[in-house]
């Protein structure tokens, strides 16, 4: 866990851009509770001067006035309710842009272990949570302090003694809210843990329908769901009870209050010294008097839960596990060689790679082929960034990777899984893409995908779904290879990406491929043996070395 005052100074730096905005705030929750303090010292004025010795005149003028403060009262309130969401929603923003910037510059490691509905969980609850501790929470736990202040002036001003006996109630009421306080923070922490691993579990069932439906496990499903929430609902539950239970006696000691207030007031309105307009505005402020001290009090609730939250999304902005390739979304340099020089690469005591050399030169294409394990998704990783190997060197046209600026742009990495996005289709293919060598046409038609657009309702236009919607796997791969196509790379990167393609339309692909892109550099991870026949050279891989280098007829 990191220190309080470390995550406070980490997350309070997002108040900065809106400290204006934030001032104006203070100013008009300040106006907005001046009015409030006025409201009883009016009516004492109202109960012991105008009705004893004023008239019906001084009474309508006072009556005036008091429209005009809760006027007053209401614009400000209108006008700070309306700054007050905005600014909350600009500071959330702020802090989870920031948070998913940093977990997409994540090395891809740090996705194998983590669980993309707790990481989206994280995103949307836990920021909220710190958002309101960082800005609607210190705001109101200012108003709250100075409203306090004035408040207390006031009793004393009309009754000192009253005063310091109401007084005694506020340490029995502190403590009993602190006295429940760890318990409430233990049973969030427990509840934000269980909500983020219900937002997983539906993430992940949803993503894995098709293993759900052919196993024919809706039934079991469902059961595991509702054990979930009913383990959910009774941390919930516990937790209303603490919360409700500590409230509970925090009302019974503020309601002595007033009954002390009345019994030694209303004694002193009978000995007559005491007025009724007194004890009336007394017992007005007395009532004004709880209110901000239990809302300071359970701002410290309120942080507490905050903590939790930003210790969730503090470990999103761990610097060592960024992804250190450096990169320039502009430039572009043609790739004329790459070469894995003595690369060696243990996952612990395992050894994946063992002293691998390749080469690969421009305007040829390799096959890497191997059984299961072999090493050729560990290749495809040490190319893209997504690993770095334990011994040896990647080189990119005489230069380490880890020092090549635009490497990122010259490489397109193609993958059997979907690649596809929730948006249209030609969206889709222009991806990550400002500017194209091509018509969105001639895309299609080199990707083979043009009856495929004809058939849909909007052509282009039409929007994809994550899952691909209507689409084969094999029209999906096409897609993928169309967005590969329109980014015009140096090196094509084929992870088993043609599997769900005929060898014939495999052919044709590549073939086109190679037509507009002679230069480019051509890697296919493939085991099928109609897709040697495409390639210039063969590296077969087994148990993490290369097993043959074979020279294969040019294409």
């Amino acid at each position: 866990m990191i220190q309080k005052k470390k995550l406070l100074k980490r997350f309070s730096k997002y108040i900065y851009p809106y400290i204006k905005e934030e001032i104006i705030l203070f100013a008009l929750m300040i106006c907005s509770s001046a009015g409030s303090l006025v409201t009883p010292y009016m009516l004492k004025i109202i109960i012991d001067d105008v009705f004893p010795s004023g008239n019906f005149h001084d009474l309508i003028m006072l009556l005036v006035l008091l429209v005009g403060i809760y006027i007053v009262q209401i614009i400000c309130s209108l006008i700070s309710d309306v700054m007050s969401t905005t600014v909350s929603k600009k500071i959330s923003s702020d802090i989870r842009e920031e948070a998913f910037a940093n977990i997409l510059n994540k090395n891809i490691s740090f996705f194998k272990d983590s669980k993309v509905g707790e990481l989206v969980f994280t995103l949307m609850n836990d920021v909220d949570n710190i958002q309101q501790t960082i800005s609607s929470l210190l705001i109101r736990s200012v108003k709250n302090v100075i409203v306090l202040i004035g408040v207390l002036i006031m009793l004393f001003i009309l009754d000192y003694k009253l005063a310091l006996m109401s007084l005694l109630f506020i340490p029995a009421i502190i403590f009993v809210i602190r006295a429940f306080t760890p318990y409430v923070k233990k049973n969030f922490t427990i509840i934000q843990k269980m909500e983020s691993n219900l937002n997983n579990y539906l993430v992940e069932k949803i993503k894995n329908i098709r293993v759900i439906k052919s196993y024919k496990t809706i039934n079991l499903e469902e059961k595991n769901l509702n054990n979930l929430h009913n383990d959910l609902v009774s941390k919930h539950s516990k937790g209303t009870f603490i919360s409700s239970l500590n409230g509970s006696v925090s009302s019974l000691l503020m309601s002595l209050a007033p009954i002390l207030v009345l019994s030694y007031g209303g004694y002193q309105v009978f000995q007559h010294t005491m007025s009724v307009g007194v004890l009336i505005a007394f017992i007005q402020y007395l009532n004004r008097l709880f209110t901000p001290t239990l809302e300071i009090v359970n701002s410290y609730n309120q942080f507490s839960k905050s903590v939790v939250s930003m210790n969730r999304v503090a470990e999103y902005f761990n610097e060592e596990e960024k992804d250190e390739i450096r990169e320039n979304n502009n430039q572009r340099f043609e790739i004329e060689q790459i070469r894995l020089e003595n690369i060696s690469l243990y996952h612990g005591s395992s050894i994946i790679l063992k002293k691998i050399n390749l080469n690969f030169d421009q305007g040829k294409t390799y096959i890497l082929s191997g059984g299961s394990g072999s090493g050729k998704s560990s290749i495809i990783n040490l190319l893209c960034g997504f690993t770095d190997p334990t011994e040896g060197e990647l080189i990119i046209n005489n230069q380490n990777i880890k020092e090549n600026e635009y490497w990122k742009n010259e490489y397109c990495l193609i993958e059997k899984d979907n690649q596809l996005f929730h948006d249209t289709l030609k969206r889709n293919i222009t991806y990550g893409t400002h500017k194209s060598q091509f018509e969105i046409e001639d895309i299609l038609k080199y990707a083979h995908l043009e009856e495929v657009v004809k058939k849909l309702e909007n052509g282009s236009d039409t929007i994809i779904s994550y899952s691909g919607g209507t689409l084969s796997d094999g029209q999906k791969q096409r897609v993928s290879i169309a967005r590969a196509i329109n980014r015009s790379p140096s090196v094509f990167i084929f992870d088993e990406s043609t599997a769900s393609l005929d060898a014939k339309l495999e052919t044709e692909i590549i073939n086109n491929i190679r037509q507009i892109f002679p230069k480019s550099i051509i890697i296919i991870v493939s085991h099928r043996s109609e897709t040697f026949a495409l390639a210039n050279h063969i590296y077969t891989l087994n148990r993490g070395t290369v097993e043959h280098n074979i020279l294969s007829e040019a294409i």
